[in-house]
């Protein structure tokens, strides 16, 4: 299938915009792309309003407006000139990106998605939906009986994903991944957390 990433940005829950990455949902290639976008966010041009900083910080990953999104966007009656800054020479691609500034295609790319990201740029929020978690009950039972859940590695994953908590996120699974691990467990040892590789 080709594990299809959405990554969409919202201001207090209301969508704004996404793109779609073939290829890209997989947790470590996620997480890379979701702290570029973050990492980006203090060099948006402060004069744009929410929907412009979220086209502008989902164009600067590669992301490009496509032929069916253009269709959207007529059909819409959207005026794209607040976005003039989104058209370049570069084709739109779907490993790259495929950009969505209308209704249409942002459901039409969320219908794609097999792992999605969402940040919000008004609270400050961000649900990073590219990795799996289980009971360890459950997952014994269903996956890998045979497993030896002692040697996993202990991540502590529990709590509110914020701009502020994200380093930590991403820097604890990253370790993990790095090391060639794509399981962990929570600290009180009933959780199981599966990466995707």
């Amino acid at each position: 299938m080709g594990q299809r990433l959405v990554i969409q940005i919202v201001h207090n829950g209301e969508p704004l915009a996404n793109a779609y990455y073939h290829w890209s949902a997989y947790t470590g290639s996620s997480l890379e792309l979701t702290n570029y976008i973050l990492d980006l966010i203090d060099n948006v041009d402060e004069k744009y309003d929410p929907k412009q900083k979220a086209v502008w910080l989902l164009f600067q990953t590669g992301a490009r407006l496509y032929p069916n999104e253009m269709i959207f966007i007529n059909d819409e009656n959207i005026d794209m000139a607040p976005y003039q800054f989104a058209y370049d020479e570069k084709e739109a691609d779907r490993n790259s990106g495929l950009l969505s500034l209308s209704q249409h295609g942002m459901e039409e790319s969320l219908g794609w998605a097999e792992g999605e990201v969402t940040i919000d740029i008004g609270n400050e929020e961000i649900d990073f939906g590219v990795y799996w978690t289980d009971s360890v009950d459950n997952f014994l039972e269903e996956y890998a009986e045979d497993e030896n859940i002692n040697d996993y590695p202990v991540i502590n994953l529990d709590y509110q994903l914020t701009f502020g908590t994200w380093q930590r996120f991403y820097d604890s699974i990253m370790q993990i991944l790095d090391s060639g691990n794509y399981h962990a467990i929570s600290p009180d040892r009933e959780t199981i957390y599966q990466f995707i590789c």
